[in-house]
């Protein structure tokens, strides 16, 4: 297939070239044919084999990780991306592509510099009274030097890497046409929609690049655990802040996984993991705005014994629909109701195909009942979430990517307290936010407002009802008008549906002069009987004649 199916600037091609080699030598060759990139690779070694030995005795989780790694930068975060995303992908891949390391060289500190000065506008001798050339750490998309304000204050500045964007917005380009190819050209791709998704990742990794939107998360993070003594989040110095650098207080402490360091410094380790999971789980239950990278890397514990955040690049959010969504589940899921388990997740989920929905049951049920009598303090959180994502994975239910960020982020912090503590229960602690969540879903203000919602939504329909049905009877008179009926049994004749559109029509045209008759009776033109419009009494009578008609059709035939 020479066939070239991708339009993009030439100056993509050899990162097209590039993919297609990757992909290919390490076994994913039908990949490569299917996006239409075969051309891309020599014909020799298409000829030749299409998984080295170097790559035959691995599983393709293992291989997708390769390639990714190989890729680099925006391939890294990809599947870190999906990593999260186990509603998507299989459970091996998604353990798998928690392996990918995000850590790359340093860049020269020369090409630092003017990344800094052109960003916040003065010489950096004139930012810093010090500005130490070795950074502490080093990613795919920045890495942090320490450094020291001319008032005395210690900082960290955060430098993005002098041309990532660039790099990153061609990738996503390409990422977006093979989303799209794959979307077209195979049915897991309706079936996940892959445009959207990657559309999902741009937006994330885009916000990631912004600098300035990581420091007002930590702004909020701040905020909201102002007065708490058992948190700390580093302040922002906005001065020397700007899309591309970001400039906070240095925090010292002990890494929150150094179990020994922390002994050390005098912490008991069972009260820092009590610590970490009440202030995550405050984060998600309380603020509905939480941290969700918390990896070891990104949590130190203060010489006072305070849990400190660090990297506020990617953040969730529990908004109030997700909460309500969320306690609803939870009480189906304490109540042990099975049938109202299934709907909200179905509710909950971006469906695209026919869901069999008793199969769903039967698996859900059966997942349930292995916790039936288990202690919550027993429930190891990184279990249930993967049999939870992997059931939405099997019966492609595409989960909101909040939800699906959370239980990553639950599953991160669940890590970490078993290396802290393995009798510490993530569950255990998060029962009673849980259960003050129910109980907010019986409140007679939440209840009062459930129903103003339902009543204004009422009226709102209502109102719109005439436009609607304006819009459908004119889309019946140019025979625009469609009407799709399924039946699993067997096929249904078209003569057997004629007489049931018919009566449909006729419903719909009745209902239609119905609120006619209602509008003119009261305001209609011309002359008046006792006050009454003359063309609505006229109107009426004959939505009385249709209404009738129907009722005569209906239980002469015994059925609609």
């Amino acid at each position: 297939m020479f066939l070239r199916p991708i339009t993009t600037a030439y100056r993509q091609a050899g990162r097209y070239r590039e993919v297609a080699n990757v992909l290919f030598r390490h076994g994913f060759g039908y990949l490569v044919d299917q996006v239409g990139l075969d051309h891309l690779v020599p014909w020799r070694r298409r000829l030749f084999g299409r998984s080295p030995d170097g790559v035959a005795h691995l599983t393709p989780a293992e291989r997708v990780r390769l390639v990714l790694e190989e890729l680099g930068p925006t391939a890294i975060k990809l599947g870190q991306f999906l990593s999260a995303r186990r509603d998507l992908i299989p459970p091996a891949l998604a353990r798998e592509l928690e392996k990918l390391q995000d850590e790359v060289p340093p860049v020269d500190f020369e090409q630092v510099r003017p990344v800094v000065e052109a960003e916040l506008g003065a010489p950096l001798e004139e930012l810093f009274a010090a500005f130490d050339p070795k950074p502490l750490a080093a990613a795919s998309l920045a890495q942090v030097h320490p450094a020291t304000l001319p008032d005395g204050r210690p900082v960290v500045v955060k430098v993005q890497r002098p041309g990532i964007e660039e790099r990153i917005e061609a990738d996503l380009a390409i990422l977006h046409d093979l989303a799209a190819l794959l979307e077209r050209r195979t049915e897991l791709g309706k079936i996940y929609a892959l445009t959207e998704v990657a559309e999902e990742f741009a937006h994330t990794i885009r916000a990631e690049l912004d600098f300035r939107l990581e420091g007002h998360h930590a702004d909020r993070f701040r905020e909201n655990f102002a007065g708490d003594d058992r948190v700390h989040i580093p302040e922002v110095i906005w001065s020397h802040t700007g899309r591309q650098v970001l400039t906070l207080e240095r925090v010292y402490g002990v890494k929150i996984t150094d179990v020994a360091g922390l002994r050390a410094a005098g912490h008991d380790p069972t009260a820092v993991a009590q610590r970490i999971a009440e202030a995550i789980l405050t984060q998600v239950f309380d603020h509905g705005f939480f941290h969700a990278d918390p990896h070891p890397g990104n949590i130190f514990v203060s010489p006072e014994g305070r849990i400190t955040f660090m990297d506020f690049g990617i953040v969730g959010y529990v908004d109030p629909k997700l909460r309500e969504e969320l306690a609803e589940l939870a009480i189906a899921l304490v109540r042990h109701d099975v049938d109202e388990l299934v709907r909200r997740l179905v509710e909950l989920s971006f469906v695209s195909r026919r869901i069999d929905i008793h199969r769903l049951r039967y698996e859900a049920a059966r997942l349930l009942r292995r916790y039936y009598a288990v202690p919550i303090r027993d429930i190891r959180l990184r279990h249930s979430f993967e049999e939870f994502l992997s059931l939405a994975h099997r019966f492609h239910l595409r989960l909101p990517p909040d939800l699906t960020l959370l239980a990553k982020t639950l599953m991160t912090t669940e890590g970490i307290l078993i290396t802290l503590n393995p009798s510490v229960s993530v569950a255990d602690i998060a029962e009673p936010f849980a259960r003050r969540l129910m109980a907010e879903q019986a409140s007679p203000d939440r209840l009062l407002r459930q129903l103003v919602s339902t009543v204004s939504d009422l009226a709102v329909n209502a109102a719109a009802l005439p436009r609607r049905l304006n819009t459908v009877l004119g889309q019946a008179a140019t025979g625009e008008l469609s009407v799709r009926i399924e039946r699993a049994e067997a096929e249904v004749s078209t003569g057997a549906l004629e007489p049931a559109a018919n009566r449909l029509a006729l419903a719909l045209v009745a209902m239609a002069v119905t609120i006619g008759a209602v509008v003119l009776l009261q305001n209609g033109p011309g002359p008046r009987v006792f006050d009454v419009s003359v063309l609505g009494l006229l109107t009426a009578a004959f939505a009385v004649f249709l209404t009738l008609t129907l009722l005569f059709a209906v239980l002469r035939t015994g059925k609609l």
